[in-house]
């Protein structure tokens, strides 16, 4: 277990410029006691050669999480190799048929050499990130946002009160809505009586008397 915590820290290396801000590129793996229960999988993994029917064991036994390493003394020989941030990752165990990997040419901050892989011991799979969405609302022109709906400052009679909408002259606000006196509709054009108003017949329900027609909203 030793050696394959060493092999994990030195996957991903780097030397840093001077001044430059180290990059969390490394891997650094902890044990941990994992609450998930106990289960058993099988899976077919690639990697240096394709490996069908690997059993894998959960819960996991390593925890992998992204790591800077600075102020490396003495100086390694193996350069520089800059790479992204690593990501986290838990690790389980897991067990492959019988098979020979072939060896890997290897170069980190630790020098360059040839390995000889053994057989597969743990995978460690990525955390799974939340992702999150925002939805932008474009409100009319003359319009505000106005916590998720668009208000129109000068006259918006279902959201009076809200962000600076106020009621035309006539009305009052009740409870974010503006209301006209009794007896009388809010249209477009102010409080008008449905029973009365002859010049805004067409509109509110407003109709004209009997023998009239109704002409651009007058009564005719």
């Amino acid at each position: 277990m030793k050696v394959l915590l060493a092999a994990l820290i030195a996957a991903l290396t780097v030397v840093n410029p001077a001044g430059a801000q180290p990059v969390p590129d490394h891997l650094k793996c902890y044990k941990v006691k994992d609450t998930a229960p106990k289960a058993a999988y099988t899976a077919d993994l690639g990697g240096l050669l394709a490996e069908p029917q690997c059993a894998i064991k959960v819960p996991g036994s390593l925890l992998c999480v992204e790591a800077t390493k600075t102020n490396v003394n003495p100086t390694p020989p193996g350069g520089a190799d800059n790479s992204g941030s690593a990501g986290r990752f838990m690790c389980y165990k897991v067990k492959c048929p019988k098979a020979t990997p072939p060896q890997v040419q290897w170069h980190d901050q630790f020098g360059n050499r040839l390995v000889s892989p053994g057989v597969p011991k743990i995978l460690c799979a990525p955390e799974i990130v939340a992702t999150t969405t925002t939805t932008t609302l474009g409100c009319p022109s003359g319009d505000v946002l106005c916590g998720t709906a668009c208000v129109n400052p000068m006259n918006d009679p279902m959201n009076c009160g809200m962000c600076g909408a106020v009621c035309q002259s006539g009305t009052s606000c009740v409870a974010g809505q503006c209301v006209c006196p009794t007896g009388d509709t809010l249209c477009p054009s102010g409080c008008v009586n449905t029973s009365t108003d002859s010049n805004n017949c067409g509109m509110c329900g407003l109709v004209c008397a009997t023998g009239h027609m109704c002409v651009s909203g007058a009564c005719m």
